[in-house]
C-alpha cells in the first residue's frame, strides 16, 4: 500500500455523523460532494467486498442517478442517496456497488430480464442500502403483480448491503430462478416479503425477529418469508475467539479451548445446537456477549453436573479472577459452571441480564452461581416455560418483573433466591385488563385466563375522533399485540385521531420531550403545516432538528403541507469537548489512544509510528481493508474513531519465538534470524508434572520439530504429564516363556541388563524393544510412566536329537531327528500301544525314548520284538503285511 491509495471517502467517514445532519464539506483533489453524496474519481476506482470477503476495486463504472431507469451489462455505483420513481429495467449482467452511507430507492422495483444476472455489492462498512418496491422497508410502492426485485429466469446474487425488497399485490419480494444470499459483514441484512424460489444460503444467517439461525441445508427456507436476515458466522470446534458480530451454532460441537469474546458478540443457538465450551467463555470488562435462540450451551461443564473450567475461570465471564463484562441471555438452555473461586455466570464487576431461557449456573468453591463482587444482576422473563437456577448470587440483584420460587406461591426476593429455581408464574389463575378510554365511551374491565390469548377487544367511540387502537402505554409507543399471551394484569390506553385531522408524532429518538415523555403528538388539520414543538433534551447531546426517519438522513421542512399521519424524529449530535481516537496496529506494536479536541485534527504531535516485523508502516486508514486513508493534517474528528495501520511487506530480519509454559515456570521469548531453526529451548518446570516437550498448538497434539526453518513469529506450548510415584514395566515375550511385570519407583533408571531373559524353542533371544515391530531397541532409560517392552527373537540353527525305540522292553533302534520333527514310523509301529505318547504325533525337542507294548499278529503272522529287531538290523523294511528284504 502506498499513499496513492488515499480516498476522499476516507476523510468523510470520520465526519459521517455531521453529514447525516446536513453539513457538507469539500476536500481537495479527488472528489466533489453534493446533496450529501460522494462522486468518486473514476481514475481512482471504487472499492467493494466480493463473495469471498476479499476487497476488490473497479475503475470503469457508471454512476446511478435519478434518471437511471435502464441498466445494461457492466458496473454501476450508488454514490449518494438516489430515488428513482419509475421501475428500473435490467438487461445483461449488472453489478451494483452500494457505497457506505448511500441509499438507492427503486420506488417501483427493479425488473431483471430472463437469463440476466443482478449482483449487489457493498463496501467495508456495509452501510449501503437498497429499497426495491418500497421506500422504507415496510410499505409497498411496487405495482400489483410486480416483484420488488428480479424476474422469471433471472439470477439474483446479494453479496452485501442492506437490501429490502417488497412485491406488489399477488407478487413476491425477490423473484428469480436462482437466488443466492452471501455476506460476511455483520451489518448486512436482507428483507423480502417472499421469494419465488428457495434462496440458496451461502453463509450463516439469523432472523432478527425470531432469533432463529439458518445455514446451508439447515431449517426450512420457507420460514424466511417476511423475515429480516442478518449475516452470522458459524461456530465450529476450532472457534476460540468471537469478535464483534453475530455467530450461530448448529448440531453437536465441542470446543476444548476457552472461547474469548472481544467487543460485542451475539451468539445464536439453533434448535439443533448442543455447544460444549469445555473451558468456558471469557467475557472480560468492556466486552459483551448476547445469547439467543433455543439450543443448548454447556460452558465450563460437559454434562451440566461436572466442572471442566479451570480454577479462577467463570463458566461465562471472568478469566483468571479478572473483571467481567456484560452478559445478556435472551433464550436457550444454558449450563454454566465456574472453577474454584469463580462464578458460573459473571464475575467481578460483571453485568448479567437474563431475559429468557432455562439457566443452570453453579459457582465453584467460593464463587457465586450468578454475579460476583460489585456485580449487577437483572432477572426477568416473559415466557412461562423459562426458569433459572443458581447455587447463589453475589452483587446487586434486581427484578424486571415479579418472579416466584418454583412450586411455591412465594415471591422471589434477593434474600431467598440462592439455590432455588425461579419461574415467571405462581398460582395465578386469572388476569384483569383495565381500559383507559381517554375521553371515549366507558369500557368495563375484562377477566381472562392466565397465559391465554385475546381475540377481540372492545371498540370505544368519541365524537369527532376515529379510534386508532389500544396501547400498552399512555404515550402510545406500543400497540396491543394479539399474538402475545396474557401473563399479568394490565391497563390499556385508547388512542384517538381527529376525523378531519392528521396526527403528527414527535419521537424524541433517545431523548425526552418537554414533560418527560419519550414522544409527543399533535393533530394537524388536513393540508395544514405542522407546528414546531419545544426542543427535546438528551443528556450529553445537542438537539439539531427534526428528521423524517429514525436514522436522521433528511431534515423535515415545516413548510410542508400535512396530508397523512407522519412521525418526526429528533436529531442529535454528541455534545463532546473531546473525542478518543484508537489505533488498531493490525499486528504491529501498540500505539496508545489519543484524545483530541472535538472537531480538531490529529496533526502529528505525539502520534507514534508502529513497527511490525517483516513490514514497513504505510499510513493510517479508516477501514480494515486499508482503502480509506487518513489525512492527519486536515481530517477532523467529531466522534470516537478507530484507525487501522496499513503495512507494506518487506523481508524480515528476525522472527520471535514465544513460549507458553501452560502453567509452568516462565520461559522468556527469543528472537532468531529469519529462516533459522529454533533449536534447543529452555525446559520449564511445573510441580507434580513432567515436561514432555514443546508443541505447535495449545492442545499439545503435535510436538514441534526444532529443526524446522522459521519464516514467521511462532508460539510454542509446553506439554506436561502428571507424575506418578510407581510405574510398571510389562514384558511381552512374543511367544516365549512368561516374564512377570516389574514395578519400580518413577524416575528409576533401568538398564537392559536388569531385565529377565525369556526362552523360546528354536529361537535365540535378541533383547527387549520399545515397539512390537522390534525396531526401537531398549538399552536402558529413566522410567517415568508405565511402559511395555517386547522380546526380539532370532531363529536358531536346527538341532538333532537321538530317539531310542523299545518294543516290549527290548531296544529296537535309534533314530536321529531334527528339532521339531517326527520319527520315521515303520508300518509295524502302528500296531503297538506307545508310551509316554504316540511318536507319530509328538514333535521332538530333546533326546527321547519311546516304548511300544504287546506283540500283535500282523497280516496273519506273529512278530516278536526279536523278529522286528532282526528285520531292521538286516536291512529289511516292514511294509504291507510282512517283512520284505532290503
Amino acid at each position: 500500500m502506498t499513499s496513492m491509495k488515499r480516498r476522499i471517502t476516507s476523510v468523510l467517514v470520520a465526519a459521517a455523523t455531521v453529514m447525516c445532519l446536513g453539513t457538507a464539506a469539500v476536500h481537495e483533489g479527488t472528489a466533489v460532494i453534493s446533496d450529501l453524496g460522494i462522486k468518486a474519481s473514476a481514475a481512482a476506482g471504487v472499492g467493494y467486498i466480493n463473495s469471498t470477503g476479499d476487497y476488490k476495486t473497479v475503475s470503469a463504472y457508471s454512476t446511478i442517478a435519478s434518471g437511471s431507469t435502464k441498466l445494461t451489462g457492466g458496473w454501476y455505483v450508488v454514490d449518494r442517496n438516489v430515488k428513482i420513481s419509475s421501475r428500473i429495467n435490467v438487461t445483461g449482467d449488472v453489478n451494483i456497488i452500494l457505497m457506505d452511507g448511500c441509499t438507492l430507492t427503486a420506488e417501483k422495483g427493479i425488473n431483471v430480464s430472463s437469463g440476466c444476472k443482478f449482483n449487489v455489492y457493498t463496501q467495508d462498512g456495509g452501510s449501503g442500502r437498497l429499497y426495491a418496491g418500497t421506500t422504507n422497508g415496510t410499505n409497498v410502492t411496487a405495482d400489483s403483480n410486480r416483484c420488488g426485485l428480479g424476474g422469471d429466469g433471472a439470477t439474483i446474487n446479494i453479496i452485501g448491503g442492506q437490501v429490502y425488497a417488497v412485491g406488489g399485490r399477488s407478487s413476491v419480494g425477490i423473484m428469480g430462478d436462482t437466488i443466492r444470499l452471501y455476506w460476511t459483514n455483520p451489518d448486512d441484512t436482507v428483507y423480502a416479503s417472499s421469494y419465488s424460489r428457495a434462496p440458496r444460503l451461502c453463509s450463516v444467517f439469523v432472523d432478527k425477529k425470531s432469533g432463529k439461525a439458518y445455514n446451508t441445508g439447515n431449517g426450512s427456507v420457507s420460514a424466511l418469508k417476511g423475515a429480516t436476515l442478518s449475516a452470522a458466522t458459524a461456530v465450529d470446534s476450532d472457534t476460540n475467539y468471537l469478535s464483534e458480530g453475530t455467530y450461530a451454532a448448529f448440531g453437536s460441537l465441542t470446543v476444548r479451548d476457552r472461547i474469548e469474546v472481544a467487543d460485542r458478540a451475539d451468539l445464536y443457538l439453533a434448535s439443533s445446537a448442543v455447544l460444549k465450551a469445555q473451558e468456558g467463555i471469557t467475557v472480560s470488562s468492556g466486552n459483551s456477549l448476547s445469547i439467543n435462540g433455543t439450543g443448548k450451551l454447556y460452558a465450563g461443564t460437559s454434562n451440566g453436573t461436572n466442572v471442566t473450567a479451570s480454577n479462577n475461570n467463570s463458566g461465562i465471564g471472568s478469566e483468571n479472577g479478572g473483571r467481567a463484562g456484560d452478559i445478556i441471555i435472551n433464550g436457550g438452555t444454558i449450563y454454566a459452571a465456574g472453577g474454584r473461586n469463580s462464578a458460573g455466570i459473571g464475575g467481578s464487576n460483571s453485568y448479567v441480564e437474563v431475559n429468557g431461557g432455562n439457566i443452570y449456573a453453579a459457582g465453584g468453591s467460593n464463587g457465586a452461581g450468578i454475579g460476583g463482587n460489585s456485580a449487577s444482576v437483572r432477572l426477568g422473563w416473559t415466557n412461562s416455560s423459562d426458569s433459572i437456577y443458581a447455587t447463589s448470587y453475589n452483587g446487586s440483584v434486581s427484578f424486571s418483573k415479579t418472579l416466584y420460587l418454583e412450586n411455591s406461591g412465594e415471591t422471589a426476593r434477593t434474600s431467598n433466591i440462592g439455590g432455588q429455581t425461579l419461574v415467571t408464574t405462581s398460582r395465578i389463575s386469572n388476569c384483569t385488563i383495565s381500559f383507559e378510554a381517554n375521553g371515549g365511551t366507558r369500557t368495563s374491565p375484562m377477566t381472562v385466563a392466565y397465559n391465554s390469548y385475546i381475540n377481540n377487544l372492545p371498540t370505544p367511540t368519541k365524537d369527532g375522533y376515529t379510534f386508532d387502537g389500544w396501547y400498552y402505554d399512555q404515550y402510545f409507543n406500543r400497540m396491543f399485540n394479539f399474538n402475545n399471551r396474557i401473563t399479568e394484569s394490565m391497563t390499556l390506553y385508547a388512542k384517538w385521531i381527529r376525523s378531519d385531522y392528521c396526527r403528527v408524532t414527535y419521537n424524541a429518538n433517545g431523548g425526552r420531550m418537554i414533560g418527560g415523555g419519550t414522544s409527543d403528538w399533535a393533530d394537524v388539520r388536513y393540508n395544514d403545516t405542522a407546528y414546531i414543538p419545544s426542543e427535546p433534551t438528551r443528556s450529553g447531546y445537542a438537539f439539531i432538528g427534526w428528521y423524517t426517519e429514525k436514522g436522521c438522513y433528511n431534515l423535515y421542512d415545516f413548510s410542508t403541507r400535512v396530508r397523512k399521519n407522519i412521525t418526526l424524529y429528533a436529531g442529535w449530535i454528541e455534545n463532546k469537548s473531546y473525542v478518543t481516537v484508537k489505533f488498531n496496529t493490525m499486528g504491529g506494536s501498540s500505539i496508545p489512544n489519543m484524545t483530541v479536541n472535538y472537531g480538531d485534527t490529529l496533526n502529528t504531535r505525539g502520534l507514534g509510528t508502529p513497527t511490525k516485523n517483516g513490514y514497513i508502516f504505510d499510513a493510517w486508514y479508516y477501514d480494515r481493508a486499508c482503502t480509506l486513508q487518513v489525512d492527519v493534517f486536515h481530517d477532523t474528528f467529531y466522534s470516537d474513531t478507530t484507525l487501522y495501520a496499513g503495512w507494506i511487506a518487506s523481508a524480515p530480519s528476525y522472527c520471535t519465538v514465544t513460549y507458553d509454559s501452560m502453567g509452568g515456570s516462565y520461559v522468556p521469548s527469543r528472537t532468531i534470524d529469519y529462516g533459522d531453526c529454533v533449536g534447543a529451548s529452555e525446559m520449564p518446570y511445573k510441580e507434580g508434572y513432567d515436561f514432555t516437550g514443546w508443541y505447535s498448538e495449545r492442545s499439545c497434539r503435535n510436538i514441534f520439530n526444532i529443526g524446522t526453518p522459521i519464516y514467521t513469529d511462532v508460539t510454542l506450548y509446553a506439554g506436561w504429564s502428571k507424575q506418578v510415584s510407581a510405574v510398571t514395566i510389562t514384558f511381552n515375550s512374543m511367544g516365549g516363556s512368561n516374564v512377570s511385570p516389574m514395578t519400580v519407583e518413577a524416575g528409576t533408571y533401568i538398564s537392559s541388563a536388569e531385565t529377565i531373559v525369556p526362552t523360546r524353542n528354536g529361537y535365540l533371544f535378541d533383547g527387549w524393544y520399545k515397539d512390537s515391530s522390534c525396531t526401537d531397541y531398549f538399552t536402558g532409560d529413566y522410567i517415568y510412566t508405565n511402559m511395555t517392552l517386547y522380546a526380539g527373537w532370532e531363529q536358531a540353527a536346527p538341532t538333532t536329537y537321538s530317539v531310542n525305540i523299545y518294543v516290549d522292553g527290548d531296544y529296537v533302534e535309534t533314530q536321529n531327528v531334527t528339532e521339531g520333527g517326527y520319527i520315521t514310523m515303520h508300518s509295524a509301529y502302528y500296531t503297538y500301544e506307545w508310551s509316554p505318547s504316540d511318536p507319530s504325533t509328538t514333535p521332538i525337542y530333546s533326546n527321547t525314548d519311546f516304548y511300544a507294548y504287546s506283540s500283535y499278529n500282523y497280516a496273519g503272522s506273529t512278530f516278536s520284538s526279536a523278529g522286528l529287531i532282526a528285520a531292521i538290523a538286516g536291512g529289511a523294511v516292514v511294509v504291507g503285511g510282512g517283512i520284505a528284504a532290503g
